[in-house]
């Protein structure tokens, strides 16, 4: 959306996350409104010191609650933050939906490489955005991994790049896509949010679909689904595919070689940009040797083919930890790879589905059942090998028993080092 249809609008920030605090800034400073009002599912006891002081800096009107949404009635122009399901508004004809991603896309001045993927975008993100500033360009980190995108626009100019992690829910609602498009992967997930996969997919194709012959798009040719996608595209095509991984780096570098030639960036800074990576935390996070075994924590893996990945690039590994929470995700090769693996012991957390367990026990491996992470590291303690390898990598999503994938990888960190 234009900000220049923002004004004289009775406007709603939906969701007050870091991006609905950022919209409600930018709203406020930016935006000849006619009201302004922000609506949560929080109720405003429950919420921090930092967002109970926007609010009351910031907000005309609150809807907070369970009924939240019903407040959306009461305005022309809605402002989606990502973690709210497009069907689950109840729109009337004349009301516009935008996000802070469509805004920004629609209005920056600069360059953007938007990375979108079902695996990998914050680490690739990550890198593109250090490989451009190894390189001297301005480059700028937004998105999941990153600043919140509209704070950038008030002093944003032509020579900026900004590399964009888009997730499906920011890029549900956009209606430009950016300059240079890069998807990585697609595969079953977040099926609680999305009315289907097709949806999914839908949403994750507009990172491309408004793309023009001005534009381009870096694609991984092994995945059907994302090829299908950009046969679809009207961008020049860039297709990359996925070899050449290292142990020390969770993603392939493919992508980020042929981002490097868009923007004529020499083999030494590529180099430089590798060598001085770190990688990220919960993403095959090597946290050292204890007691002889070498822990990783890979809490970010929260599909399937996520810990099949992880299994097939890393080596040695004698113990596995997983489990979680069922998207509506295909479990049949993960289970078919950890079979053939030489991992030996499984450790499940309680409330995963039963298949996992059914049929791993119902193979060579040993596999044990735990109700919290602290008994987990215990079992791996107990059960792995000096010198062997164990990999939290649960390959499904933590709300059964964590709130998130990182308070997941926190713990398992805590009590490895503390144990």
């Amino acid at each position: 959306m234009l900000i220049s249809s923002l004004h004289n609008k009775k406007i709603l920030i939906l969701g007050y996350g870091e991006e609905g605090m950022d919209n409600l800034l930018f709203i406020k400073n930016n935006i000849t409104y006619k009201s302004l009002g922000v609506a949560d599912e929080l109720p405003f006891k429950e919420m921090d010191a930092k967002k109970k002081k926007h609010l009351k800096e910031g907000a005309e009107k609150l809807h907070l609650g369970k009924d939240y949404l019903s407040a959306t009635r009461g305005y022309d122009v809605i402002i989606k933050s990502p973690g709210i399901p497009v069907h689950s508004l109840d729109l009337k004809k004349g009301q516009v939906l935008t996000s802070q991603s469509d805004i920004f896309l629609q209005n920056c001045r600069g360059k953007v490489l938007g990375i979108t993927g079902t695996k990998g975008k914050s680490t690739t993100s990550v890198l593109a955005h250090n490989l451009l500033l190894n390189a001297g360009f301005s480059s700028h980190l937004i998105g999941n991994i990153g600043t919140p995108a509209l704070s950038k626009l008030q002093t944003e100019n032509d020579k900026d790049v900004f590399v964009y992690e888009l997730s499906s829910f920011q890029l549900a609602t956009i209606k430009k896509s950016p300059h240079i498009a890069v998807i990585l992967n697609i595969f079953t997930d977040h099926l609680d949010k999305h009315k289907d996969f097709e949806d999914y997919i839908s949403s994750k194709e507009k990172i491309t679909a408004f793309q023009t012959k001005k534009d381009f798009l870096i694609y991984n040719q092994e995945n059907e689904i994302v090829k299908e996608i950009a046969e679809r595209s009207s961008a020049k095509k860039i297709p990359f595919s996925p070899f050449g991984e290292r142990e020390d780096l969770p993603i392939s570098p493919e992508p980020l070689h042929e981002i490097g030639k868009l923007f004529d960036i020499g083999k030494e800074d590529m180099k430089k940009t590798f060598s001085e990576f770190r990688g990220l935390p919960h993403r095959r996070e090597y946290l050292g040797r204890y007691k002889g075994i070498d822990f990783y924590n890979d809490s970010a893996a929260t599909i399937p083919e996520a810990t099949i990945h992880a299994i097939d690039n890393l080596k040695d590994v004698q113990t596995l930890i997983l489990g979680g929470s069922d998207k509506g995700a295909n479990l049949y090769d993960l289970i078919e790879r950890i079979k053939e693996s030489e991992i030996q012991n499984i450790i499940i957390f309680k409330g995963s589905p039963e298949i996992l367990r059914e049929k791993l026990e119902n193979s060579d491996k040993i596999v044990f059942t735990v109700s919290n992470m602290k008994e987990a590291v215990q079992h791996s303690f107990n059960n792995t090998d000096n010198y062997k390898k164990c990999l939290l990598s649960p390959g499904f999503a933590s709300f059964n028993m964590f709130r998130n994938y990182k308070e997941r990888g926190e713990l398992f960190k805590e009590y490895v080092r503390n144990s």
